[in-house]
């Protein structure tokens, strides 16, 4: 069995939600509508049906939540996105070897809550974030915390 484990996806009920928060012309989820493969699971299974014997880690879009949201919206955009996650996982077992959280950066506490949650109760095997946070690094004090709590968990990052 090969299994990839960097697939993203956009879970077509998150991607819903995340309609509602932006503006039309939003210029990634243009790029989204543009790859039916990243929301539609009847044209990624057609794709993954051409390789033998494979399985896949879902992992999300972006635009990463932080970048079209508060630090509320966004932590409620990524309970959402975790929860349809995990249920396209569940009821693909044979195509999903496993989900990845994602998490709202732009608010740390509710981060930290999020991948207590998304890892022991949802089952979701690790934590995404973007290569910074609205323009802050990711060597910054502040998000130090998540580091620790994922090096506890044993999961990756």
């Amino acid at each position: 069995m090969k299994i990839d484990i960097y697939t993203h996806m956009m879970p077509p009920n998150y991607l819903a939600t995340l309609r509602k928060k932006v503006s039309s012309g939003f210029a990634l989820l243009e790029m989204i509508d543009s790859a039916p493969a990243l929301w539609d699971l009847d044209v990624r299974f057609k794709i993954m049906d051409k390789y033998s014997d494979i399985r896949q880690v879902l992992t999300f879009a972006i635009p990463p939540m932080e970048a079209v949201s508060d630090p509320r919206e966004a932590a409620d955009l990524a309970r959402r996105g975790n929860d349809d996650m995990t249920e396209i996982v569940a009821k693909h077992p044979d195509r999903f070897a496993a989900g990845v959280a994602m998490l709202a950066m732009n608010n740390m506490d509710e981060a930290l809550k999020e991948a207590d949650r998304a890892i022991n109760d949802l089952g979701l095997k690790g934590v995404q974030i973007s290569t910074n946070v609205n323009g802050k690094p990711l060597d910054l004090p502040e998000f130090l915390p998540l580091y620790e709590k994922m090096a506890a968990h044993d999961l990756p990052i």
